[in-house]
């Protein structure tokens, strides 16, 4: 036996029961079975049984049956690739703002999850995902992919570009929200010139794009999974359940261990729970209908009693088969969060494994806490705190459609649709005086990585000219660091005993290039030394990479 075949074994198991698992919750939307059976079969370690049953007492036809199986199949084959070879771009992105309000009870209140995309023939980032009316006016923190992006006065030395939420920028936001159908934000981000970014990957059928293929009536039901790093917000909520902010001013601020615990958290393959989508929402409001795509239902319990279990843990990190089902529970953490589906095409053929929408509420759900089962018109506290006795609980979730047009004109009629297009514009022009502010800086002879970077850490970005002088400390930083640095760099390639003095010349521009790069990513606000001995890592590594040790 080969030593794939065990794991092909697993793979083929965790796809037939997560085809049993499926049937039963569409039994339950079918009201084939009530919600105490759905919560008793929940606890089965073989669901493929179920639907073997369902066959021989003619429940179901063997042809549909065989579907169902195709399609957790395609389903469970793009999980297992996308966690296996870290494809990183489908991790959902985290958000949290800096400045937070003062009535903020935990970390679940302000956290939330969503996606990154980048504008066509343009730098600029756009966060599309949850949002928090506790968020205050300051610096929007992103990390998806173990990247950050936003930048805060304790925090990590290492940043990639920067968000800002004026206040009537987040008026706007919170107007335009609907509490439990539709809490998505959509907020612009600059990165540095030049940064390439890998928009996540949408779910589509062969020969057809992401909106043929989600069109109710070709996509009128999936099997789907909800990517989310919900387990860990709220390990993370239990552990900073008092000392998660410091006060300065009288403002309050995320604490410096909240963004370092997101930040590694980002980089990891998050928890896939199992998930039911069904198009067609009955949704109030002003927004685009077409906004809205449809439902899942995601039965959240643990790992052990996933379609999705495996001691080895090869569909996700197995750091969570530790977990107690506690953990488990959603909550608003989860808003923004993606879900994914693959569907079968028939023979051997599947749809890409990709984004079908993003979570954009909470409308229901009904949680057995010890022996009770509480629904959201009973206990609504439910979604902003963590049960200690959570046992099992069936959610019933809003799931959006996602930009495909990503020019200028295009991300901005989505967030028409979202009523917040001028909450974008107001976070378009503030990225606009930033630039300016660069041009400034880059005309009077700073290097344009020192300039981004100076800027980057400027707290109100309201006019150029302030913006320049407020930069102009930092500027004056990292000049001292880079100079600093550069030096070093070159005094061990000049010390190198056997390289000539044209490869020397050679290696010293290739690094001070190289540099140059890194000056782009660096904290302004982050001590001198801090920043030195970072660099000098980077540098020596790169240097090591060349076949220059110092």
């Amino acid at each position: 036996m080969s030593s794939q075949e065990p794991q092909e074994q697993v793979l083929k198991q965790i796809a037939d029961n997560s085809a049993g698992y499926e049937y039963v919750i569409q039994s339950y939307i079918r009201q084939y079975i009530q919600l105490e059976e759905l919560y008793k079969y929940a606890y089965y370690t073989n669901y493929y049984s179920l639907l073997v049953e369902a066959i021989a007492s003619k429940q179901l036809s063997e042809q549909y049956a065989l579907r169902l199986e195709e399609e957790a199949k395609c389903l469970v084959t793009g999980n297992y690739d996308t966690y296996n070879q870290n494809k990183f771009w489908l991790y959902p992105a985290i958000a949290i703002a800096e400045s937070i309000a003062s009535t903020t009870n935990s970390l679940i209140d302000i956290i939330r999850q969503g996606i990154i995309v980048q504008e066509k023939d343009s730098d600029i980032l756009y966060y599309i995902g949850g949002c928090s009316k506790y968020w205050r006016s300051g610096n929007i923190i992103v990390f998806q992919g173990g990247k950050q992006f936003g930048t805060a006065d304790k925090q990590r030395v290492k940043v990639h570009g920067v968000g800002k939420l004026k206040a009537n920028q987040l008026d706007i936001y919170s107007n335009s929200i609907t509490d439990d159908l539709m809490e998505i934000c959509i907020i612009p981000i600059l990165p540095p010139k030049g940064f390439n970014w890998i928009n996540p990957t949408y779910y589509s059928l062969p020969n057809a794009n992401y909106q043929e293929s989600v069109n109710e009536n070709v996509l009128k039901i999936a099997i789907a999974q909800l990517l989310t790093y919900q387990p860990d917000i709220i390990y993370l909520t239990l552990t900073y359940s008092k000392n998660f902010y410091y006060t300065s001013n009288g403002h309050y601020y995320i604490s410096l261990g909240i963004i370092n615990f997101l930040s590694s958290v980002s980089g990891v393959f998050p928890y896939p729970y199992p998930a039911y989508y069904t198009s067609g929402v009955e949704y109030a409001g002003n927004y685009d209908p077409s906004i809205f795509l449809g439902k899942v239902y995601v039965l959240a319990d643990s790992t052990k009693s996933s379609p999705f279990y495996s001691k080895k843990g090869i569909l996700y990190p197995e750091k969570y088969n530790g977990l107690t089902s506690s953990l488990f529970t959603i909550n608003k953490a989860s808003i923004g969060s993606p879900v994914f589906t693959s569907t079968w095409a028939g023979g051997t053929s599947c749809s890409s494994y990709g984004v079908v929408g993003l979570v954009s509420g909470i409308v229901n759900y009904w949680v057995k806490i010890g022996n009770s089962v509480v629904s959201k018109a009973q206990d609504s506290s439910i979604l902003e705190s963590v049960p200690d006795d959570f046992d099992i609980g069936l959610y019933i979730l809003p799931v959006i459609r996602l930009p495909t047009d990503f020019t200028r004109q295009g991300m901005l009629k989505f967030a028409a649709g979202l009523k917040q297009e001028k909450a974008v514009e107001i976070g378009l022009e503030v990225i606009s005086k930033a630039k300016r502010a660069m041009s400034e800086l880059i005309s009077a002879g700073i290097l344009s990585s020192i300039a981004f970077a100076a800027v980057v850490a400027v707290d109100e970005w309201d006019e150029v000219n302030q913006i320049v002088q407020d930069a102009k400390p930092y500027v004056e930083k990292l000049n001292k660091v880079y100079n600093e640095v550069l030096s070093q760099v070159n005094s061990c390639i000049e010390a190198q005993p056997n390289l000539p003095r044209n490869a020397k010349i050679m290696y010293e521009q290739q690094a001070q290039q190289y540099l140059n790069g890194l000056m782009n990513y660096m904290n302004a606000k982050a001590d001198e030394d801090e920043l030195i001995e970072l660099l000098i890592s980077e540098m020596d590594n790169y240097l090591e990479s060349q076949g220059i040790e110092c």
